[in-house]
């Protein structure tokens, strides 16, 4: 049986290490599940388009895609987006639509709260 992999990059397994740690501290499913898809390796790494931000996407809602965002597809609602990576035409259509975005670790930094959170693979 193969031995399992993760993520060999040291920023990343860091990340992974302070979302876990702070889930246990908390006790929060949320950053836990957000962790484990975070673990995958690479070859399994998520990728999601505006065009599924469209479909799923509430205004009231935080999507947080824990892989990164692609620009196919039009965006015509401002959504509160957060992501691991993001390519820079996301970026300029989640701003043009009056949405925003930001990074994973600054989130869960500045969030204690995620009842409005769902989580976009």
């Amino acid at each position: 049986m193969p031995k399992p992999t993760g993520p060999t990059n040291p920023k990343m397994k860091e990340l992974i290490d302070f979302i876990r740690e702070k889930g246990f501290k908390e006790k929060s499913n949320f950053l836990l599940d957000l962790a484990r898809y975070l673990s995958k390796p690479r070859r399994k790494s998520i990728a999601v388009n505006i065009e599924k931000l469209e479909r799923y996407g509430k205004e009231d809602k935080i999507l947080v895609i824990p892989g990164k965002l692609l620009s196919s597809g039009n965006l015509s609602k401002p959504l509160n987006i957060v992501a691991l990576k993001w390519s820079k035409a996301a970026k300029d259509k989640i701003l043009k639509s009056g949405g925003n975005i930001q990074d994973i670790k600054t989130f869960i930094t500045q969030t204690n709260d995620y009842s409005n959170v769902i989580i976009l693979v």
